[in-house]
């Protein structure tokens, strides 16, 4: 429960856990001088290492990665860990540069419930996720209105909803769920899948089941 204006930091362990499953985070500006903010990633949560879970009620709101011009992660920043949401809310928060809402580096993303809505990343990919280096799976989840383009509108910006690329072997799952109202100034206004010139590594996407697909329409 509760409201609350901050950053958490939680630095270089495997051990970390950032639990979340109530409550409303919200207003956080790593750029803000009245809420001094330690690191200029992750407007809410940053993360080196650990578990990110965010379920029930929990949202996190108007926050914003914006101190430096390749800020990334608008709410959340993992680098080399796990970020889960099964319920919740994540919404109308930014990036200066990849992952409105959240940026996940040599990690995976699952999604199978909640909301990732109104976010922007201003000069990157990935208005709602945007992934360097993992996998990612989405069931009964909701990203709607995101976008990923340059400020200038200079054409770039890829994945308005769903960024994702890796160096290694890569998996998306896009079970059920709806991605929809997401746009980019370049490629993939609701999902990229960013594999150019890495033709040589095995890349599988899967899209709905026999029983469930996702509703992905609107984007642009």
């Amino acid at each position: 429960g509760g409201d609350i204006q901050a950053q958490f930091v939680m630095a270089d362990s495997p051990n970390n856990k950032f639990i979340m499953s109530g409550g409303l985070i919200r207003h956080s500006d790593t750029s803000d001088d009245e809420y001094t903010c330690i690191q200029e990633n992750g407007g809410a949560v940053y993360m080196e290492k650990g578990t990110c879970t965010i379920s029930g009620n929990a949202k996190i709101k108007k926050c914003s990665a914006s101190k430096t011009s390749d800020a990334k992660g608008g709410s959340i920043y993992i680098k080399g860990g796990t970020f889960t949401m099964s319920g919740g809310a994540i919404e109308q928060c930014s990036s200066n540069s990849d992952g409105g809402a959240i940026y996940l580096e040599d990690g995976d993303v699952t999604l199978s419930g909640g909301t990732i809505s109104n976010n922007v990343a201003l000069n990157g990919n990935g208005g709602a996720v945007c992934i360097q280096g993992g996998n990612f799976s989405m069931e009964n989840a909701e990203i709607s209105n995101n976008a990923a383009f340059d400020k200038n509108h200079s054409g770039t910006g890829n994945g308005g909803g769903i960024y994702v690329t890796s160096s290694e072997e890569l998996t998306v799952n896009l079970i059920s769920g709806e991605i929809s109202g997401n746009s980019s100034g370049r490629y993939g206004g609701g999902v990229c899948v960013d594999m150019r010139g890495k033709d040589d590594i095995t890349t599988t996407v899967n899209v709905g089941t026999n029983e469930y697909a996702p509703a992905i329409d609107n984007n642009a």
